[in-house]
C-alpha cells in the first residue's frame, strides 16, 4: 500500500518537463575578408573544371562562385548574414541541385578560382599564326630564272598576305611555283638551277577561304570583348544596387534594371520552413514568427512494469501556438488520458496548461540564442486523486531557460527548468472499492530539469534528433493527523530519438521515441505528433 501511495503521489506531483524554446534574402555589400557568412553549397569535386559547367547554371544567383578549399573545390552561391536567408536560396534551389545546404563559409578572395559569368582573356577558337617570311629582293628580279629544276613539298597557305612580284609563274598542281631568293648580282647566276640548289617557297596569294577564317576569327574575339564589357557593367551595376540595399531592409535587386521592382522579403512564408526548423519549434526551442498560427494534434503511449506492478498510459491532445510581437510567442495545451493499471482502468480530459515565451538574445559567431518561457497548469483534469488518476490535482507554475547554436548542418540545444506545485487538501481513493487511501493535506515537492541534445540535418525535408532528460523531484509533503512524513525523492531520466519530416509546405510529422535510463521512470514512451501551420 505505501509502494503504491508512493508511485502515485509522484505521479500526481510530477510535471512534464517541456523542452522550451529557442531560433531578408539580402546578399551583403562590403564583404569582410575572412568573415564568415552564410552561403549554399550545391556541389563538390576533385577540380574546377568538373563543376564549371554547373557554374553557369546559377550565373543569376549572387556570388556564384567555384571556391578551392585544401584539396576539394565547392560549387557556392551567396554570403548572407543571416542563416533563414541562406535556407530560403537552397530550398529554391533545390529542383536543380538535389544536395544543394546551407553553410557557413568564410569570405576568402584568395581561394575563388571562378566566378559565374567569367569568360577567358582570348577568343577561344585558335588562330593560325604567320611563320616569318623573308621578302623578296626587288633588285634583279627581272634576271631570275623562269623555271625551277626539281620539285618541292607543298607549302600551306598562310594567313598573312606577303608582297609578290607583279607576274609569278602559274602554280603547278603537284607543286607550287619556287623561285630563287633575288640577291645582289643575280645577273651571274645560271639561268636554270640544279636539283640541289637552295629554294626559297614562293608564298601564293591567300585563298577566299583563309581570309573567311580570319575574319571570322576576328568576328568571335570582338564577341567576346563585347561579353566581357556587358558583365563588367552588369557587375558595376549590381555593386551599386548592393550598396543602396545595406541601407534598407529587404534584398538586393539582382538584375540589370535599376528600376525593376524590388521582391518583399517574407522570412515567415512557409516556403522558407525546414525539417529542422519544425523540429526546433516543436521543442519550443524556437519561437513562431509573430502574427503567424500553428497547431498540432499528438499521441502517445507510456508504458512501465510488469505483472501486477504494470501501467499503460495512452494520451491524445491538441496544441496551438501563435506567435506574438516583440519576439514572444504563447502556447495551450489539452490532453485526453487512458489509463490501464493494476489499480483498475479510467479516462478523461487531462490538465490544460498554457505558456509565454521571450526570445532574450540572437544567437552570435560566439554565442547561443536563449529564449525564456513561463508556464502554468491547471487542475481541471478528471478524477486527480482517485486510482488511477487522470489529473495532477494541484496547481503549478513552471520557468524555463533554453539555448540553440547552430554549426551547419548541426544544431546544438539545452535547456533548463524548475517547477512548483501549490499545496492542496485531497481525499485519494481507490476508484474500484472506493476504499480510502490517504486523507489530508499535500505538499508536493519543487521539480527540477535538465536537458541536451542534438539535431541534424540530414535534408531539408529531413531531421534527426538525439538527447537526454532528467527531472529531479524532491519528496512531497504529507500531513496525517498533524503528523508530516515525506515518501522519498525521485529521479526521473530519458534518452530521447526522434525525427522530423516535412510533408508540405504546412505540414510536417514528428516521430519520437524515448527509453527510460532511472527507475522512477517508465519503460518507454513512444510519440507521435503532426504539426500545421494556418498561416
Amino acid at each position: 500500500m505505501t509502494k503504491t501511495l508512493i508511485s502515485w503521489l509522484f505521479a500526481a506531483s510530477g510535471f512534464a518537463i517541456v523542452l522550451p524554446a529557442i531560433a531578408q534574402d539580402s546578399a551583403k555589400a562590403g564583404l569582410v575578408a575572412g568573415q564568415d557568412y552564410h552561403s549554399v553549397q550545391l556541389l563538390s569535386g576533385s577540380s574546377a573544371a568538373v563543376l564549371q559547367k554547373s557554374l553557369a547554371l546559377v550565373a543569376d544567383q549572387p556570388y556564384a562562385r567555384i571556391d578551392k578549399r585544401g584539396a576539394e573545390y565547392a560549387l557556392r552561391v551567396g554570403y548572407w548574414d543571416s542563416r533563414p536567408e541562406a535556407l530560403q536560396a537552397a530550398k529554391a534551389l533545390l529542383p536543380k541541385f538535389r544536395d544543394a545546404y546551407a553553410r557557413i563559409a568564410s569570405y576568402r578572395p584568395d581561394a575563388i578560382v571562378a566566378r559565374a559569368g567569367e569568360q577567358p582573356s582570348a577568343a577561344s577558337a585558335p588562330v593560325t599564326s604567320t611563320p616569318e617570311v623573308p621578302a623578296t629582293g626587288a633588285a634583279g628580279a627581272a634576271k631570275k630564272p623562269a623555271q625551277a629544276s626539281a620539285s618541292v613539298s607543298s607549302t600551306p597557305a598562310l594567313a598573312s598576305v606577303v608582297e609578290q612580284p607583279s607576274q609569278s609563274p602559274a602554280p603547278i598542281p603537284s607543286a607550287p611555283t619556287i623561285q630563287p631568293s633575288s640577291v645582289a648580282g643575280a645577273a651571274e647566276q645560271p639561268s636554270k638551277m640544279s636539283a640541289s640548289a637552295p629554294v626559297t617557297p614562293v608564298i601564293s596569294p591567300p585563298t577566299t577561304e583563309s581570309v573567311q577564317s580570319l575574319e571570322i576569327l576576328r568576328s568571335q574575339l570582338a564577341a567576346r570583348q563585347a561579353i566581357n564589357e556587358q558583365l563588367s557593367k552588369r557587375i558595376e551595376t549590381l555593386e551599386k544596387q548592393l550598396a543602396a540595399q545595406s541601407k534598407i531592409d529587404g534584398p538586393p535587386i539582382l538584375g540589370l534594371d535599376a528600376n525593376s521592382p524590388k521582391p518583399v522579403a517574407d522570412t515567415a512564408k512557409p516556403d522558407s520552413i525546414t525539417a529542422i526548423e519544425e523540429a526546433l519549434v516543436s521543442k519550443g526551442l524556437v519561437l513562431m514568427p509573430a502574427g503567424s498560427l500553428r497547431g498540432a494534434l499528438s499521441a502517445s503511449w507510456g508504458h512501465n512494469g510488469t505483472g501486477s506492478n504494470r501501467a499503460d498510459s495512452y494520451s491524445v491532445g491538441t496544441t496551438f501556438e501563435a506567435g506574438l510581437p516583440w519576439g514572444m510567442a504563447a502556447a495551450l495545451s489539452v490532453p485526453y488520458i487512458w489509463r490501464d493499471s493494476s489499480d483498475g482502468t479510467n479516462n478523461g480530459v487531462g490538465d490544460p496548461s498554457i505558456s509565454v515565451a521571450k526570445k532574450l538574445s540572437n544567437e552570435s559567431d560566439s554565442l547561443p540564442s536563449f529564449v525564456a518561457r513561463l508556464s502554468y497548469t491547471h487542475d481541471g483534469g478528471k478524477d486527480p486523486f482517485t486510482l488511477p488518476a487522470i489529473g495532477s490535482g494541484f496547481r503549478s507554475y513552471g520557468v524555463s531557460l533554453s539555448a540553440v547554436k547552430r554549426s551547419d548542418p548541426v544544431v546544438f540545444y539545452g535547456n533548463l527548468s524548475y517547477a512548483h506545485a501549490l499545496p492542496k487538501m485531497a481525499v485519494v481513493r481507490f476508484k474500484d472499492s472506493g476504499n480510502i487511501l490517504f486523507q489530508g493535506k499535500i505538499a508536493p515537492g519543487d521539480s527540477y530539469g535538465l536537458g541536451m541534445g542534438v539535431s541534424l540535418t540530414a535534408t531539408p525535408e529531413i531531421a534527426l534528433d538525439a538527447g537526454l532528460s532528467l527531472a529531479f523531484a524532491n519528496s512531497s509533503r504529507l500531513e496525517l493527523l498533524n503528523t508530516a512524513f515525506y515518501p522519498g525523492r525521485a529521479t526521473v531520466g530519458y534518452f530521447n530519438l526522434g525525427t522530423s519530416i516535412l510533408l508540405t509546405k504546412n505540414m510536417s510529422l514528428s516521430v519520437n521515441a524515448s527509453a527510460g535510463v532511472t527507475k522512477d521512470a517508465s519503460d518507454f514512451i513512444f510519440s507521435v505528433a503532426l504539426p500545421y501551420r494556418f498561416w
